[in-house]
Parts: C-alpha cells; structure tokens; sequence
C-alpha cells in the first residue's frame, strides 16, 4: 500500500469586503473551570480580513 499525500484541490480568495449571511452569532467563551458561557450577538462587522462583534 502507497502512503502518499494528496494536496486538496482548493483555492484561497481574497474579497475586498466580506459579507455573510447571519445576523446574529454565538459567542462562546471557556472558564477556568471548564464550564462554557454562550451568549448572541445581533451587531457585528467586517473590514477587510477582520469581524468585529458588540457584545
């Protein structure tokens, strides 16, 4: 049996502007303890390669 790697077939893009569909996101965040917070977030933005969130 050949063990040989295949390169996925995938080609990156680079919008000027990135839209998405959702208008509201879950943000999840871990505590020391282990237990997780999730809350929604109605307000985000994107500007070039960034999103930014109001929490």
């Amino acid at each position: 049996m050949k063990n040989t790697k295949q390169i996925p077939n995938a080609e990156m893009i680079k919008p000027m502007i990135l839209y998405y569909g959702t208008s509201v996101i879950l943000l999840n965040t871990l505590n020391e303890d282990g237990t997780v917070n999730i809350s929604p977030i109605s307000s985000s933005w994107a500007l070039g390669d960034y999103n930014f969130l109001s929490v």
